[in-house]
């Protein structure tokens, strides 16, 4: 007899049905020729594969072989350059910085987070893995609307994982439209959320998907699931509450495995997930353009005018303030944002989102950008340049922004007036 993770008895179905099946569209799950290690990895090559990722306890605590440890031991070296690239999930680069987050005991970073979610998402049906910087977006002041960033088929879906960050800590909501029902986790809370402003959007969202009554379930009222202990493991407590729960499988870890669990994910994302040479960048950048362009054919876009100061459209540039490439967006757009509050403008001045999310949030969004800039990520780009954008009303009031902001400060700032 076997019982789901509300305690009820149900038929014990085989593991790979909840798997997703390869095709020729898949990542090809092979490690890039120039890395040794990832070749000589196979006596465990079916536990490192996709499918191998298994929610169970000796999955995580199986002994590495020498040549994992070795391999591990070298994506972890605290004496290399942070900036390294070690893989690619679906167009995100992880850097060793992102890794160092996750595989040492450190709060892991959105980035490696979010890949980690999609990685479960490819793995398990009917389930989809919101993106934390986008979440951030969702609830006050900000309030976006998730509508916008959730799929079509989001209310046919079996599982939405939905990653949030509040200061200093991870916590989760998983949605199951089919059953109406909320999970609220906070690994250091077993009756859910303490924050109820979170919360509301969420109810909002499930009920737009599914109207009527749903429940809401927190740690508590899941059989067995572990409590994050007093530690920094909050993140990777998201990560596998949502692997374990989506795929029906009873809590079988614990604050102890922590150590154990962090290594393994990282070795499941290294091995399934290598960084692609930069001609197969070029060519899968070149293929989504075109993608995109047959896509926009005969559509109706809306006319926007918008101006920034780099040469290249969206190229990360320096404000010849001496900052980095990392400071230069966010300190123009703060810059710029007081600049425009001692203004008495013609009309309607908006000034941009991000300004409106703490400065770890701040960090995450813009990490994420310069990433969709340097993949050509142009979609995806367009999302997160919108929360940088200065709008008016105006062109004169645009105009004079231009020209103060951009050329007489020489700022890096993005920003647009409304067509009349």
């Amino acid at each position: 007899m076997q019982t789901d993770i509300h305690g009820r008895v149900v038929l014990a179905p085989a593991r790979s049905g909840t798997q997703k099946g390869t095709s020729g569209s898949d990542q090809e799950e092979k490690p890039p020729q120039e890395s040794r290690e990832l070749n000589q990895i196979n006596e465990q090559k079916d536990v490192t594969s996709i499918h191998g990722l298994l929610p169970d306890i000796a999955y995580w605590g199986q002994k590495l072989v020498e040549e994992q440890e070795q391999m591990l031991n070298q994506v972890l070296d605290e004496s290399k350059s942070p900036r390294d690239h070690i893989a690619m999930v679906d167009n995100t680069i992880l850097t060793r910085s992102d890794f160092w987050s996750l595989g040492l005991e450190q709060d892991v970073d959105g980035m490696i987070l979010n890949s980690c979610l999609k990685v479960i998402e490819k793995r398990v049906e009917h389930v989809f893995a919101a993106n934390s910087h986008v979440t951030a977006t969702w609830f006050p002041p900000i309030s976006a609307n998730p509508m916008e960033h959730l799929p079509d088929n989001a209310a046919s879906l079996q599982w939405i994982i939905i990653p949030v960050f509040v200061p200093g800590h991870w916590i989760l909501c998983l949605l199951r439209p089919q059953a109406r029902e909320i999970f609220y986790l906070d690994p250091l809370s077993g009756s859910g959320w303490r924050d109820d402003s979170r919360a509301h959007p969420i109810r909002h969202i499930a009920h737009l998907l599914s109207p009527g009554p749903w429940r809401a379930l927190g740690r508590n009222d899941i059989p067995g699931l572990a409590k994050q202990g007093c530690s920094n493991n909050c993140g990777v407590f998201v990560i596998m509450y949502a692997l374990y729960i989506v795929t029906g499988t009873k809590c079988d870890f614990s604050e102890e495995n922590m150590k154990q669990i962090r290594r393994r994910w990282c070795l499941h994302l290294i091995t399934n997930f290598p960084m692609p040479s930069e001609e197969e960048r070029m060519q899968a950048r070149k293929r989504r353009r075109e993608e995109r362009k047959l896509q926009e054919e005969g559509a109706s876009i809306k006319k926007m005018h918008s101006e920034s100061i780099s040469e290249g459209e969206g190229d990360m540039t320096s404000s010849g303030t001496g900052r980095n490439e990392e400071d230069a967006l966010l300190h123009g757009t703060i810059e710029a944002a007081k600049w425009c509050q001692l203004q008495s403008f013609q009309g309607r001045c908006s000034l941009p989102d991000v300004l409106k999310v703490d400065q770890e949030q701040q960090k995450d969004i813009l990490k994420e950008l310069q990433t969709c800039s340097l993949m050509s990520e142009d979609e995806r780009l367009m999302e997160l340049r919108e929360l940088f954008t200065f709008s008016f009303q105006f062109f004169s009031d645009f105009e004079a922004f231009c020209s103060e902001i951009m050329d007489n400060k020489k700022l890096k700032v993005y920003v647009c007036f409304e067509e009349q």
